[in-house]
């Protein structure tokens, strides 16, 4: 089979034959050179193609065009791989909004809380329960309505719930500032009781309690039961210091007049009446050792081990600003809230305990 028998081009001098050959010629997807280049080499010999030259050839026109189609495959391809990096880059956007929203929530769950408990504090109490300077509101939380430590305890378990965020695999969320918990503040790694100590040592201030023991006694050193007009309780501090190894706790609690004060009085400075100021005029310290333990408790909710402070009272000493007296303190019943608790929550500058014997018993700190 010769050439012009299979392609049909006047202008070649074919006479019928191969029309749509003869129709890419036209349109100019193949020249005329170009077939007798593959005519030529599917050739057998001079005379003409066989069947199986016929085939080469066809091949070899059909490969032309099995180029272009893979050329549009690779613009497909490159497509698809645009649309992937794309893709990527959206993923890496949304990745990081969610970030960003994550930390906003974390954050917005911290300060909701320390903002809720300083509101608490600012207002006035509505009764009067035989305190000194009726309205004024005891701290940490004594003279909180129940609807009011239902929403502590909401704006807590949002602040913990942070931490229990996990997936398949991970049982920490990554953007968690809990110490405890592991997380960003610590490179996502949870770290031990032995580690923690150097982060909970300072001075941290009580801004919240549920403890029955304490709101029963009013106060941890159980001065705040009583009647004296001195007893108003202004706070208590907690003062961690020393080594993993040899920990000393000091538990600082004020008592005095808060308030205003417009009568005037022997036992206030004549310069302090009818402002706002507290003024302490009885102190009761308690002392002890502290350390740092890993729990044998689980929690159900992470399946992390327990951190707890464990703290061992040895004197409590209490009297007047400049005059105190001390006696031990490790059968006194009121100091049961501080000997044993679990860690829920630390960072820089927040600290949540709960009660290790009653875990209903919350206890919020600040650093000082």
């Amino acid at each position: 089979m010769r050439l012009q028998d299979i392609y049909d081009d006047d202008n070649a001098g074919g006479g019928g034959g191969w029309n749509e050959l003869n129709e890419m010629v036209q349109d100019g997807d193949v020249s005329f050179q170009e077939l007798e280049e593959l005519y030529n080499n599917a050739a057998a010999d001079v005379d003409g193609l066989d069947q199986k030259g016929f085939e080469s050839f066809y091949r070899s026109i059909d490969d032309l065009f099995d180029d272009d189609d893979d050329d549009d495959d690779d613009e497909e391809d490159d497509d698809d791989d645009n649309d992937g990096v794309q893709e990527s880059a959206n993923s890496q956007e949304t990745d990081k909004s969610a970030n960003e929203n994550n930390d906003n929530n974390k954050n917005d769950a911290k300060k909701d809380l320390v903002e809720y408990l300083e509101f608490l504090q600012s207002l006035k109490c509505d009764s009067d329960d035989g305190r000194v300077n009726v309205g004024e509101r005891r701290p940490w939380g004594l003279d909180c309505s129940d609807k009011e430590r239902d929403r502590i305890l909401e704006n807590v378990q949002a602040l913990l719930d942070m931490d229990i965020d996990t997936d398949d695999d991970s049982n920490t969320n990554n953007n968690s500032n809990n110490l405890v918990a592991g997380g960003n503040a610590n490179n996502n790694r949870i770290w031990s009781a032995k580690d923690l100590t150097q982060h909970i040592l300072g001075t941290w201030d009580l801004k919240y309690t549920n403890s029955r023991t304490m709101i029963i006694n009013k106060s941890l050193s159980g001065l705040g039961r009583s009647t004296s007009d001195l007893a108003f309780n202004l706070g208590l501090q907690m003062i961690l210091s020393g080594t993993y190894y040899a920990g000393r706790a000091e538990f600082l609690e004020s008592f005095g007049t808060t308030g205003s004060d417009d009568n005037d009085s022997d036992d206030t400075d004549s310069d302090n009446a009818g402002t706002s100021s507290a003024v302490t005029m009885i102190q009761a310290t308690v002392t002890g050792e502290w350390i740092l333990e890993t729990g044998t408790r689980v929690d159900y909710k992470t399946g992390r081990p327990s951190v707890s402070l464990r703290v061992e009272v040895e004197t409590i000493a209490y009297g007047s600003a400049n005059t105190k007296s001390s006696s031990g303190a490790d059968q006194w019943d009121s100091l049961s809230p501080i000997k044993l608790v679990d860690v829920l929550y630390l960072d820089r500058d927040l600290m949540v305990l709960r009660g290790y014997a009653n875990k209903e018993a919350l206890f919020v700190y600040t650093r000082q």
